[in-house]
C-alpha cells in the first residue's frame, strides 16, 4: 500500500520560522505607523492653529481703534463668542509685541450653549493667553513654560513691526508663530512647528 505524501517535522519546523520571523517583522511596524499618525496629526494640528491666529490677526480688530494697533485673538474653548477676544497690540511703538496662548481639547456638541450637534467633533480651542514685549523665555508665564495646566498644546506669537512704505499705508507686520505640543510636558520637552506671516 503507498502512503500519502506529507511534511516532514523539518519542513513543518523551517515554515514556522520563517512565519514567526515575518510575523515579527510585521509587528515591529505598528509602532512606526502609530508615531507617523500622531506626529502628522500634530503637524495637521499645528498648521490649523497658526491659521487661524493669523486669520484673526489679520481679520479683526479692536472697535473704535486702528487696524494697525489693536487687533484681536479669540481666546474661548466654547463656540460663545461673547467676551472672548484678547487684544494684542501689533504696529507700535514697541517693536516687539508676544503674545503666548494655551489650547485645550473641547468637544463641538457636548451640550454647550449656543453649539450645534457634530457628533462629539474633538476640536482644540484657545483658553488661556499671556502677553509681554520680550522675547526671552523668562518673561513667559509659567503655565507655558511647565505645562502643569493640562494644555493640550500651547503657541507663541511675535509680532514684528518692519517699515511704513508712507504715512499713508498701514505699517506691515511680521507675524511668528511657535506651536508647541504637547503642552502638558515642559518647554524643554516639547516638539515645536514654526510658522510666519505678514498683516498691515
Amino acid at each position: 500500500m503507498k502512503s500519502s505524501p506529507a511534511f516532514s517535522l523539518v519542513e513543518v519546523v523551517l515554515a514556522l520560522g520563517v512565519a514567526a520571523v515575518a510575523f515579527t517583522a510585521i509587528m515591529g511596524l505598528f509602532p512606526l505607523g502609530l508615531d507617523m499618525s500622531r506626529e502628522t496629526h500634530e503637524e495637521t494640528q499645528a498648521a490649523l492653529i497658526a491659521q487661524s491666529i493669523l486669520g484673526d490677526l489679520r481679520d479683526d480688530y479692536q472697535a473704535g481703534g486702528t487696524s494697525q494697533t489693536n487687533r484681536r485673538i479669540l481666546v474661548t474653548n466654547t463656540i460663545n463668542l461673547s467676551n472672548a477676544m484678547t487684544n494684542f497690540a501689533v504696529g507700535t511703538d514697541t517693536p516687539i509685541n508676544v503674545l503666548y496662548l494655551g489650547f485645550t481639547n473641547h468637544t463641538i456638541g457636548s451640550g454647550n450653549a449656543g453649539e450645534t450637534n457634530y457628533s462629539g467633533a474633538l476640536v482644540l480651542r484657545p483658553a488661556m493667553s499671556a502677553q509681554t514685549t520680550s522675547t526671552n523665555a523668562g518673561s513667559a508665564p509659567g503655565w507655558f513654560q511647565s505645562g502643569s495646566n493640562g494644555l493640550a498644546a500651547v503657541a507663541r506669537v511675535i509680532a514684528t513691526s518692519t517699515f511704513r512704505l508712507a504715512d499713508s499705508i498701514p505699517q506691515i507686520t511680521t507675524v511668528d508663530i511657535v506651536v508647541e505640543t504637547p503642552g502638558t510636558v515642559a518647554a524643554s520637552n516639547r516638539v515645536q512647528y514654526g510658522f510666519r506671516g505678514a498683516i498691515r
